[in-house]
């Protein structure tokens, strides 16, 4: 896994998280437009964001186990798949044989 996935996804979810419970890193990292969004809008789409992740990493901790992959690369798949989200699964995707 590239990255730059961990930078933008994992890094983007925490600036995410961290403008929706502190108003004051809401103010020093909210510009333009963004800084008028309301909170419990911001709230709603950081719930929803998190929810996508914990989703793609049961399809992808399932897909693991069908695999028949060995405990600890089910584990590293889920906990990659959770930091990155989509890019793991995808990858998991390609990585199957058939």
């Amino acid at each position: 896994m590239a990255p730059g996935w961990y930078l933008s996804n994992l890094g983007g979810m925490a600036v995410y998280g961290a403008m929706v419970a502190s108003p004051r890193a809401r103010q020093l990292l909210a510009r333009g437009p963004v800084g008028r969004v309301p909170r419990p809008v911001l709230a709603a789409g950081f719930a929803a964001a998190a929810t996508t992740h914990v989703v793609e990493t049961v399809v992808a901790v399932r897909a693991a186990r069908r695999a028949e992959l060995p405990v600890s690369s089910v584990a590293k798949v889920g906990v990659r798949t959770l930091a990155v989200g989509f890019p793991s699964l995808l990858a998991l995707r390609a990585a199957r044989p058939g």
